[in-house]
């Protein structure tokens, strides 16, 4: 009712007698609009000084009603910073040229909303014989979007993959750094699954923890799996997905961040080879044939079977190293292995002790 009462009194609508109803009613659906759509509707001279402003409810609410009339834009913001000074030196030029003003956006901080943005639009009046009378246009708190803008800006910036999922699998937003990992541009993703740039031993990896995301017993997980290149080069990927929600709690989209981390992975796989093989001949070593003699004494114990212990060593390699080096002997050690290996089944196993000494076994 106090907006009502405010508008009434803007407008001059408390007409007793009920003269020009129509236009009453007009005025009002006017006031309705700009109440839902915009701060505050404004009305400037040829000087560029207000000579109407009509505030929305929301800028009555938040205080945002300085006294306009008879002033300018920058009379009630100041122009030391670099930032305003711009703003408004376009806007003086826009309404010397007498152009149409879209979406000069605005900095302000005061007491009671803190930092917001402003965005202004405007275009030039003129009589009905063509004389310039100013300029009329709305203010809008673009706030919320300026935010939102920022964000996606940051997401396109950031160093690691970031892309939004559907329930469907599609992808509705990728970042920079998720298509250069990929291969793909961004409009080549939007139209595929994460299914089909997921390695298919890898599909079903995700499967159970979505689940729990969708029932909201999980706020978000993390897994590691293999999705696809364009080029069909398989790289690993480090995941923590969690789901974006409505003000409902109804699910909107997925939002994954991902890492590229098949340099991680492979030096892992590197540490656990040298961890279980010879470098050099690449045969497993001490530690893996230890492990092997052991699971073969407890099958042969279980199913009555038995294996044979071939032990080898070189004889007189220490004359190898001496008369053609290191290298000569390590060429020699890796033929050595290779023609062993040649000589046994593939169920058949050889290892090298170190130096010069090799182990057969022989299931």
């Amino acid at each position: 009712m106090r907006y009502e009462a405010f508008i009434r009194n803007v407008l001059n609508l408390d007409d007793k007698h009920g003269e020009q109803q129509g236009m009453r009613d007009a005025d009002l659906r006017l006031m309705q609009v700009i109440d839902l759509a915009v701060e505050y509707y404004w009305e400037q001279d040829v000087d560029q000084r207000f000579t109407c402003v009509l505030f929305s409810s929301r800028a009555l609410e938040t205080g945002h009603t300085e006294h306009y009339l008879n002033r300018t834009f920058w009379d009630m913001d100041t122009e030391e910073s670099p930032a305003a000074a711009g703003v408004w030196g376009k806007y003086r030029a826009l309404f010397a040229a007498r152009k149409p003003i879209r979406q000069l956006v605005l900095w302000r901080h005061d007491a009671l909303r803190g930092s917001h943005y402003l965005c202004i639009d405007g275009r030039p009046r003129f009589d009905h014989y063509g004389e310039f009378l100013g300029y009329c246009g709305v203010v809008r708190d673009v706030t919320l979007e300026k935010q939102t803008e920022d964000h996606a800006e940051s997401l396109e910036l950031a160093a690691i993959g970031i892309g939004h999922v559907a329930a469907s699998g599609h992808f509705i937003h990728a970042n920079r750094k998720l298509c250069e990992m990929l291969g793909y541009s961004r409009d080549e993703l939007q139209r595929l699954t994460v299914r089909q740039i997921s390695h298919p031993d890898d599909l079903a990896i995700t499967d159970v923890a979505r689940s729990g995301l969708l029932s909201g017993a999980l706020e978000s997980f993390k897994c590691e799996k293999r999705y696809l290149r364009k080029d069909g080069v398989a790289i690993w990927v480090g995941l923590t997905i969690a789901t974006k929600r409505d003000a409902h709690g109804s699910p909107l989209y997925d939002v994954s961040i991902i890492e590229d981390i098949s340099a991680r992975r492979k030096a892992e796989e590197r540490i656990k080879y040298l961890a279980t093989h010879d470098e050099m001949t690449g045969l497993p070593n001490r530690a893996l044939f230890t492990q092997l003699v052991k699971h073969a004494l407890e099958s042969g114990r279980r199913y009555q079977r038995r294996f044979a212990l071939l032990f080898i060593n070189l004889d007189r390699f220490k004359q190898i190293n001496d008369s053609l080096g290191h290298t000569g002997g390590d060429l020699l050690l890796k033929e050595v292995a290779t023609r062993l290996v040649g000589c046994v089944r593939s169920s058949d196993v050889v290892t090298r002790f170190g130096g010069d000494e090799f182990v057969i076994m022989l299931q």
